[in-house]
């Protein structure tokens, strides 16, 4: 009798431990097809150009619209990521945002800008408009329950429109109402990295980090993208993020439209709404 009671007394022990064990479901983040982010970024922007133009009494030829104009300050803008998993280890993810500075100032040096100067004393407007679109292809390298590493490549497509207005100087003599501004499109290849660390199905921590260093024909430049960020899923499909946002470009440009250089600083808090599905 005993070898029949021993062999159901294993079994029902066995079942009874198999079902008292929680099966831990994994964070969305780690298994959604679609996560779609929206919300502000709050850079302090560090910003200089030179675009055949100069400081008259200095050696540089950069002019630093943050000390010229006074527009070192934070300023919020709109961004938007997107992220789609579009295989079982691919993904493919975007990221967008813009911002627009200007400040009317009395000028406490020369600038010399193409065929004008813009004189000592003079009241002019300066600024700038700046937008990024960045374009990523991921591959999975490893991942498990909490976590999910990758690599890939992307391009950061970047779109920038420095200016100068007021009277400026033709020659010595004569001045009229002059407006400065260029314009021009960099398209920066990257590679990249990832992580996501999800240890409960409501919170997670995720990095991402973007790195240039390149030279194409006419142009050549170095990119920092690094974004560290906190994310909580408030219910199964919609979240919130806190993170922080470093943005470092460093270019030289020789074309038609821009012969100069521009280095270019945004850092500062993010907070997003997300939705995941």
């Amino acid at each position: 009798m005993w070898f029949k009671v021993v062999p159901f007394a294993i079994l029902l022990l066995s079942c009874q431990v198999l079902f008292s064990q929680e099966v831990k479901p994994k964070n969305p983040i780690l298994t959604d097809i679609f996560i779609i982010s929206a919300g502000l970024y709050s850079p302090l922007n560090n910003v200089s150009f030179s675009v055949n133009g100069t400081a008259i009494d200095r050696e540089s030829e950069n002019i630093d619209f943050d000390e010229y104009f006074n527009i070192d300050d934070f300023q919020n803008t709109f961004s938007l990521t997107f992220t789609w998993r579009f295989a079982k280890n691919w993904n493919l993810s975007a990221d967008y945002f813009r911002i627009t500075r200007q400040n009317d100032v009395v000028l406490k040096e020369d600038i010399q800008w193409r065929d004008v100067t813009f004189r000592k004393g003079t009241g002019v407007e300066g600024g700038f408009g700046f937008a990024l679109y960045r374009v990523f292809v991921g591959r999975v390298i490893a991942r498990g329950n909490h976590y999910e590493i990758g690599g890939g490549l992307g391009v950061h497509t970047i779109n920038i429109s420095p200016f100068i207005e007021g009277q400026a100087y033709i020659n010595d003599q004569d001045f009229e109402f002059k407006r400065h501004e260029v314009s021009t499109t960099l398209p920066l290849p990257n590679i990249g990295l990832w992580a996501i660390y999800a240890p409960t199905p409501k919170l997670s921590v995720s990095a991402k980090i973007d790195w240039l260093g390149i030279k194409i024909d006419n142009v050549s430049g170095s990119l920092w993208d690094i974004t560290p960020t906190i994310n909580y899923q408030v219910f199964r499909n919609v979240g919130i993020s806190a993170g922080y946002k470093y943005l470092n470009f460093g270019v030289n440009v020789d074309n038609k439209r821009w012969q100069g250089g521009l280095d270019l600083q945004f850092q500062g808090p993010t907070l997003s709404i997300f939705g995941n599905f």
